[in-house]
């Protein structure tokens, strides 16, 4: 069977799949994405589907972390609903804001290979994030945050 023989990949299936559920539009997750199975020419475009045992700890982990983003698009209607804006777009970092009233959701993707800062504009005193699921500690400066190489940010106000 085909098997994952770039470091990193999981990681960037990870931004991808995150990009996936924020964005507007239907999610589609094929089966398997979730623990990062791997594909290659018929007949192995896609094998079948691993559980238990048969998944490792690096993709139950995987695993986990997708489980958490699709929380997060089912707990923030303004990922299913809200408009969408982009507020910056750069050749490795892309913010963006899906809003509903009152429930703004802001969502950041680095796909380069360092990390990224951005500053939000207008009113963010009371910031949650959503990934790790606690309330940002932050001063009366406006709202900064480091994005991850490869990673992604998603904060509701």
């Amino acid at each position: 069977p085909p098997v994952r023989d770039q470091p990193g990949s999981l990681a960037r299936m990870e931004l991808g799949l995150a990009y996936v559920l924020t964005v507007p539009g239907l999610p589609v997750i094929y089966y398997g994405d979730e623990i990062g199975m791997t594909g290659a020419g018929d007949p192995d475009n896609r094998r079948d589907m691993r559980w238990g045992d048969a998944v490792t700890p690096e993709e139950d982990a995987h695993r986990a972390r997708i489980a958490r983003l699709v929380e997060i698009r089912r707990e923030a209607p303004a990922l299913r609903h809200g408009t969408y804006e982009t507020l910056e777009a750069t050749d490795t970092l892309w913010v963006f804001e899906r809003r509903l009233p009152g429930q703004p959701v802001l969502v950041a993707l680095n796909t380069g290979v360092e990390d990224a800062v951005y500053e939000a504009s207008g009113v963010w005193d009371e910031v949650t994030d959503l990934v790790e699921g606690a309330e940002v500690m932050r001063d009366l400066a406006p709202f900064r945050f480091a994005v991850p190489a490869g990673g992604y940010r998603i904060f509701a106000r």
